[in-house]
């Protein structure tokens, strides 16, 4: 998402690279907005799988929703 949607400048990367390489990524084969969905549902799924361990996940939970957040 990141690679279509970012300058090249924030994103430390050529802009499009991964379509420039033919990459199959999710926004080539669904778009940018299913992407976001997908992303987001996956994120949940994966927020609900953490909160039954037994365990301190917060670090986890953080990078979980920091994936979907970033702008950058």
């Amino acid at each position: 998402i990141l690679d279509e949607t970012v300058s090249t400048e924030a994103l430390g990367k050529t802009q499009g690279r991964d379509q420039m390489l033919g990459k199959s990524t999710f926004p080539s084969l669904m778009g940018i907005e299913a992407s976001r969905q997908e992303a987001s549902a996956l994120v949940e799924i994966a927020l609900d799988a953490l909160a039954r361990i037994d365990k301190d996940t917060t670090m986890l939970e953080t990078l979980a929703r920091l994936s979907v957040e970033r702008t950058n």
